[in-house]
């Protein structure tokens, strides 16, 4: 007689809660206490469970820091400042769009960037989230001074490499940690710098 397979949606669903709960509570502990703070054991008390269980789960702490950043990168992201900032005729009436469309992104990640930057060096799975997180942020710096080169109102000396690396520093995440940790800016203040800051570097100065 077949062994028929059993299917238990509830022990799944519980299971999946699981999963989420313990994801959740270490993309906390990563955010709040860094990477080398962060232990099995805190991650596991946040979530109300056993070591045991994260372990089961996820396996090593860097498994569940790859999770976590994997989670922020299949977050839902807003496309329409991005095709307002791609659309707009100008250079001035570019600027707000881009702030509006880089802001979210970088308040998401930027605590969890530390996280994995600190773990880099003597964690092969971070150096290489690392890596992407780099190659992320180059290729969207590289947008935006592609964008930006094609509108009028620059200022007259701008090159698309001095461009670039403007939004480079507007769009790296120890900028947004600098102005949020250690100057208290919350995240409209963020978006207002960005703006202020792009315009100062890249408009046309009269």
């Amino acid at each position: 007689m077949p062994v028929r397979a059993y299917h238990a949606p509830n022990r799944i669903a519980a299971a999946e809660r699981t999963r989420r709960t313990i994801l959740a509570s270490a993309k906390v502990n990563f955010e709040d206490l860094g990477w080398a703070r962060t232990t099995i054991r805190a991650i596991a008390g946040s979530a109300g469970v056993s070591p045991k269980t994260v372990e089961a789960h996820f396996g090593t702490k860097a498994n569940l820091l790859a999770e976590v950043v994997g989670q922020l990168g299949r977050a839902y992201v807003e496309p329409e400042s991005a095709r307002q900032f791609t659309e707009a005729t100008s250079a001035i009436a570019a600027l707000p769009y881009h702030a509006a469309h880089a802001t979210p992104l970088l308040a998401r990640s930027a605590r969890i960037a530390r996280a994995v930057h600190e773990a880099a060096p003597t964690e092969a799975k971070a150096a290489e989230i690392a890596g992407r997180m780099r190659h992320n942020l180059d290729y969207g710096a590289d947008w935006a001074a592609r964008i930006m080169m094609s509108k009028r109102g620059l200022a007259a000396d701008m090159t698309f490499e001095e461009a670039r690396r403007v939004f480079r520093f507007a769009i790296d995440p120890a900028t947004y940690r600098t102005l949020t940790d250690e100057l208290g800016v919350d995240e409209d203040g963020v978006r207002a710098w960005m703006l202020r800051y792009t315009r100062g570097m890249l408009l046309l100065r009269t």
